[in-house]
């Protein structure tokens, strides 16, 4: 069950695809990932208005400026899998989502839109800690910027493709060089903190292995900068938690109102109480109604 043109247009109108970052063009996208230190141009097509998809490497090298690199089929698949969320059992999802009857125009509206993912846990704190407390489109500016000054590069058939800065490199950035970028001096220090905890492996897969939603949240809470909503986002886009709930999101909580035809914006707490009904899968009614929110504006 997979509707590629739904995920698509989903993952194109994202924080995740600043247009440095991805190229999307028809049924194809292509984008930068580092796999196992080999910097990598991978693209994900979906040929012949199928949903099958073909995962294709187009070049890859170790290090910056380095020779170029080798990724077996096996590990592209595995990215590929990871990334478009594929072993996410949505017949099960829609079976436990469907006792809901609020949801139905949701879910139909959105039904085989799967959850794309960063690659790892770093990409989708460092994409949610740039979009903190600051509008949709000053975010996106910020990460095209801080993509521009410190991300690593790749010329590939005359088109340059860059990625975010690998915790190294953001790490050896100054704080006057993340200002320029649009940062503030605090945050400037959060994202330090945040290379930080990728060079030390606190923010492994393995780490949060056998952690529930709640105590992956609270854990990550421990990284300087790091609020609860950042968290849940971050657990849901950088390690496919399908469970983990964004609650203060102020864009859930509007179309959670609109959905249900509330009078007013559920708060934070009241959301919680409400969505305990869609567990384990409250990041795919989270993923559907950011959607439903962005379509209907």
């Amino acid at each position: 069950m997979f509707d590629p043109d739904l995920s698509l247009v989903s993952l194109q109108r994202s924080s995740f695809a600043v247009p440095c970052h991805f190229s999307m063009k028809r049924r194809a996208v292509r984008r930068l990932v580092d796999l196992d230190g080999a910097l990598s141009l991978v693209e994900f097509e979906f040929p012949a208005g199928g949903a099958e998809l073909h995962v294709r490497l187009l070049a890859s090298r170790t290090g910056e400026g380095g020779e170029a690199g080798t990724v077996s089929a096996e590990r592209l698949g595995r990215v590929a899998y990871a990334l478009w969320g594929l072993g996410d059992d949505l017949a099960g999802c829609y079976a436990t989502l469907g006792d809901d009857p609020q949801l139905a125009l949701v879910l139909s509206r959105y039904r085989g839109m799967r959850l794309f993912r960063a690659p790892d846990l770093y990409e989708a704190l460092l994409v949610a800690m740039l979009g903190q407390q600051i509008s949709v489109r000053a975010a996106n500016a910020c990460r095209v910027r801080l993509i521009d000054a410190l991300g690593e590069q790749m010329e590939v058939a005359g088109v340059t493709y860059a990625a975010y800065p690998a915790p190294a490199r953001l790490m050896l950035a100054t704080v006057e060089d993340l200002r320029s970028v649009g940062t503030g001096v605090q945050k400037a220090r959060y994202l330090h903190a945040l290379a930080e905890a990728a060079l030390s492996g606190k923010l492994q897969p393995e780490v949060f292995e056998d952690l529930s939603v709640e105590e992956g949240t609270a854990l990550l809470c421990r990284v300087p900068g790091v609020g609860r909503w950042t968290a849940e986002v971050a657990l849901l886009r950088g390690l496919g938690r399908v469970d983990a709930f964004p609650a203060g999101d102020l864009g859930l909580q509007v179309a959670v109102q609109r959905v249900f035809g509330l009078e007013q914006r559920p708060s934070e707490s009241q959301l919680r109480v409400l969505a305990e009904r869609w567990k384990p899968w409250r990041g795919y009614v989270a993923h559907y109604l950011w959607s439903y929110l962005r379509d209907s504006t």
